[in-house]
């Protein structure tokens, strides 16, 4: 249940989850596949956020545009190159996401959405204690880490 009101940081500063009511589970292939579409968006690369945006759907209609659908997700994903937590909004940036894949009759997964729906928890947060964090510099290496160590692992 990820809102301000259930998160504190510890005075090691790590961070304390104090309800975790309304919750799920992440595989492993959500979880990886969540990781490079952050890495996509951070890196500004929008034809590859699209791409796992597709394979991740649960429908990706047979006749659909995937050039015209790429090609808006790339606009959207340079739209917000550069932009410190301030500035992002990342609720608009999910609705946009999610009216383009309505435009276009893909359905995400319920897990791979409840990740991008964290965002928004994510947003409150850092716009409260850090409004000037480039937030997609600084989540690179995590991505990066991640990514990493599920390429290992599938060695």
């Amino acid at each position: 249940d990820l809102h301000p009101g259930n998160m504190m940081f510890a005075p090691d500063g790590r961070l304390v989850l104090l309800d975790a009511g309304l919750m799920t589970e992440i595989d492993d292939e959500t979880r990886i596949a969540f990781a490079g579409f952050f890495a996509a968006i951070a890196l500004g690369n929008g034809y590859r956020a699209a791409k796992i945006v597709r394979d991740t759907a649960t429908v990706v209609p047979a006749d659909v545009d995937l050039t015209r659908f790429d090609s808006d997700v790339a606009m959207l994903v340079r739209s917000i190159q550069g932009l410190n937590t301030r500035d992002f909004q990342v609720s608009a940036f999910v609705a946009e996401l999610f009216a383009i894949q309505k435009r276009y009759g893909i359905h995400g997964s319920s897990r791979f959405t409840m990740i991008i729906l964290a965002l928004l928890v994510y947003e409150g947060l850092a716009k409260e204690l850090h409004p000037d964090l480039d937030f997609q510099k600084e989540a690179i290496p995590f991505v990066t880490s991640a990514l990493a160590q599920s390429s290992r692992s599938n060695v």
